[in-house]
């Protein structure tokens, strides 16, 4: 994430859930970590809600990055 952005990634506990994940857990035993790629003025679920195609963009290439690294742990 840093490569691609140029910056460090953020750790941030923004609520929501999605039952599944929780699935996971009980079921595989597996733990996950969500990762999002929206900026904070992106104003998630507002009526003045946005999203930079920039984001997009190095959204694709940051899972791109991401699933090569893991890769290597093969």
């Amino acid at each position: 994430m840093t490569t691609e952005w140029q910056r460090e990634a953020a750790l941030a506990g923004t609520g929501g859930s999605i039952p599944i994940i929780g699935e996971f857990k009980r079921r595989l035993g597996w733990d996950a970590l969500l990762v999002g790629f929206a900026r904070f003025d992106n104003r998630v679920h507002s009526p003045n809600e946005k999203y930079d195609l920039s984001s997009f963009h190095k959204g694709i290439r940051s899972w791109v990055r991401i699933l090569a690294a893991l890769a290597r742990y093969d």
